[in-house]
């Protein structure tokens, strides 16, 4: 979920950071450099493919989707009305077979969706995707996918700064493990 519509703000009202404007100063920028000088070079009509886009948009939801118990049904529906072409439809479906195994191994079951809150101490925002019983303690869920399954620094920091917000807003039920 993105960011509240007003932004995040602290309890005078202020407007604060989120944590994605925060850690994105991390970004290792080079490597996104590299990808758009290459699909220019492959002379590419448009920079995004907004077939990848949809696809991780569409796992995001089909995961959100599963962890509030919603049919297979539901989710096939979902999946079938997103993706209009046969490869991106098999791609989401690799990936959701993945999330899948990984949480029947671990045993999740969603406690918190969507969560936006605010550090008071440190003055910045963000909006958790999951917290969840991961086999039998709390831990935070972000969703990203790629097409490599590289995780990188900037993702790794962002997790962490979710975790200090639950961890302040929420001082007594402790983040046990992170997950990506």
């Amino acid at each position: 979920m993105p960011r509240p519509k007003a932004g995040y703000r602290n309890h005078a009202g202020t407007v604060i950071p989120g944590t994605s404007d925060i850690t994105g100063r991390f970004m290792d920028r080079s490597r996104l450099l590299f990808w758009a000088f290459k699909r220019g070079k492959e002379g590419l009509p448009q920079l995004y493919d907004d077939n990848a886009l949809n696809v991780g948009t569409c796992v995001h939801m089909m995961a959100e989707m599963d962890l509030k118990d919603r049919t297979r049904d539901d989710i096939e529906y979902y999946l079938e009305t997103t993706l209009p072409d046969r490869e991106s439809r098999s791609k989401a479906t690799s990936a959701f077979r993945a999330y899948r195994q990984w949480r029947d191994e671990f045993h999740v079951r969603a406690y918190v969706q969507e969560a936006s809150l605010v550090s008071e101490t440190l003055q910045y925002g963000g909006t958790l995707d999951t917290v969840a019983v991961v086999r039998d303690g709390l831990g935070l869920v972000d969703f990203k996918t790629s097409n490599s399954g590289e995780v990188y620094e900037d993702m790794v920091l962002q997790l962490a700064a979710y975790g200090i917000l639950w961890n302040e807003n929420h001082p007594d039920e402790p983040l046990e493990s992170y997950h990506l």
